[in-house]
């Protein structure tokens, strides 16, 4: 699951979480500093596609 959410210093961040199917535990991987929301999501989708 991608959230994009924005941060108190007008940018965006990115939360990718998912869960490892062989040891049953969650991921959680949080970025911050976009200047947009668009900028977030692709950069969210290109680490997505990288996992």
């Amino acid at each position: 699951m991608i959230s994009i959410k924005p941060c108190d210093d007008n940018t965006f961040s990115y939360v990718i979480e998912s869960l490892d199917r062989e040891t049953g535990k969650r991921k959680r991987i949080v970025r911050k500093g976009f200047a947009s929301k668009n900028e977030a999501m692709e950069a969210a989708e290109a680490k997505s596609k990288e996992m």
